[in-house]
């Protein structure tokens, strides 16, 4: 609903914002405790305490800096769950293109 009444907003500060309502929660004591366990597997609260967030490996869940200029999945060996296209001068054609290169983009035999 926010990104419909407010079309001129960046899509992903909305995002960001929603989650931060009722504020992010890390604490590990007191009234708004989070168990350790989810501490220890990087995991908090936010939406009000109702929405737990985790941050995810950046090797396995790359984005474009990540995969194609520090190419650290690459580096590790290791093979990435997703690889989000983050900005590009030349828009979609050339998010495409990049995923082209890399063979991450699946073609129909007629592009080859």
């Amino acid at each position: 609903r926010m990104c419909e009444e407010h079309p001129d907003l960046w899509d992903q500060n909305l995002f960001k914002d929603v989650f931060k309502i009722g504020r992010l929660r890390f604490e590990t004591s007191g009234a708004d405790a989070i168990p350790q366990a989810e501490v220890d597997k990087r995991l908090f609260r936010g939406y009000n305490g109702t929405v737990t967030i985790g941050i995810l490996p950046v090797a396995t869940f790359c984005g474009g800096h990540t995969y194609f200029v520090q190419r650290m999945p690459q580096r590790r060996g290791v093979v990435p769950y997703s690889v989000h296209t983050t900005f590009q001068y030349s828009g979609a054609v050339g998010k495409t293109h990049r995923l082209r290169e890399a063979m991450l983009w699946a073609d129909d035999a007629a592009y080859f």
